[in-house]
């Protein structure tokens, strides 16, 4: 099976070179007789680009329409562009008129979905939706849902600001029951009393994150 050039240059939406160039974008690449493309370091960092130009879109030509997208995107000069149009209302549910959310997490990801699925045969072939939705959330679209990876990552951060409020509590409950053992002349004393407070974090962390996953995190 032949991969498509996109899925290749880590490029879903067949972007061409701009300036400045894309974050994320790592060179260009050309492509005989269809021309040239970027190529990016990941598939985030493509989604990102595309997102961030439907945004540019939006805001600067005021084209928040299907259609309006498309024949921008996709030029008759170059494509079906009628034929694109089609596809992506039929696959979206969108009619080719009517304004969507540019900015908002729902449409945009459909709608990027959609246009990826015609550029390069599939989506679910090459790409995966966390990728799509970490591209839209770096693009700056607020309402992207959390992915476990980020609820994980929160969950962590989480048991460690827990655990640095915990343990200097179990440093002073060893201090407590052995004063002497901080202070102490015997390097063996002071280096078990200094195991104890960090093997007591330790289990503080371990125990934050245990009830993360239970709680679903």
């Amino acid at each position: 099976m032949t991969i498509p050039i996109g899925v290749t240059l880590h490029n879903p939406l067949n972007l061409r070179p701009s300036q400045p160039p894309w974050e994320g974008q790592t060179g260009e690449q050309n492509v005989g007789s269809a021309g040239v493309f970027c190529t990016f370091k990941d598939n985030t960092f493509g989604f990102r680009a595309a997102v961030r130009n439907l945004i540019a879109y939006a805001d600067r030509a005021g084209i928040n329409t299907v259609r309006g997208v498309i024949e921008r995107w996709a030029p008759s000069s170059e494509n079906d562009t009628k034929a694109y149009v089609v596809a992506v209302c039929n696959r979206t549910g969108f009619e080719a008129d009517k304004p969507i959310n540019l900015h908002g997490y729902e449409d945009c990801y459909n709608l990027l979905h959609a246009m990826t699925v015609q550029e390069q045969g599939s989506f679910d072939a090459y790409f995966k939706q966390w990728e799509l939705d970490e591209g839209l959330r770096r693009a700056g679209i607020a309402d992207v849902p959390p992915t476990p990876l980020h609820k994980r990552v929160t969950a962590i951060g989480g048991a460690v600001a827990a655990a640095s409020t915990v343990a200097p509590q179990i440093q002073s409950t060893v201090a407590q029951y052995a004063p002497d053992l901080a202070n102490s002349p015997s390097t063996t004393l002071r280096t078990l009393w200094h195991v104890a407070a960090f093997v007591g974090g330790a289990l503080a962390i371990y125990g934050s994150i245990q009830l993360s996953r239970k709680q679903g995190v």
